[in-house]
């Protein structure tokens, strides 16, 4: 059984600040001059916070095999 590793918290913060950094280029670069870095880096935030949400599904089914395997190695059952 692999032992699930804690996400860091700056690794779930990166797609928000990745997405904040492209909207404020696009808001405050004159003349529509941050359109073209907008629309082909607005992929990447979608990959970033899939990435992210990918990563925690992967520790959620981690950690509920491992309890169910101890559950199991016990003998019992939850609530009783």
């Amino acid at each position: 059984m692999e032992k699930p590793t804690q996400p860091s918290k700056i690794s779930i913060w990166i797609p928000a600040a990745f997405c904040a950094m492209l909207s404020i280029m696009k808001m405050f670069l004159p003349d529509g001059s941050g359109d073209p870095v907008f629309y082909s880096f607005l992929p990447m935030c979608f990959f970033f916070v899939a990435a992210v949400h990918h990563s925690l599904l992967k520790r959620i089914e981690t950690l509920d095999t491992a309890l169910r395997d101890d559950v199991a190695q016990t003998g019992k059952t939850r609530g009783t």
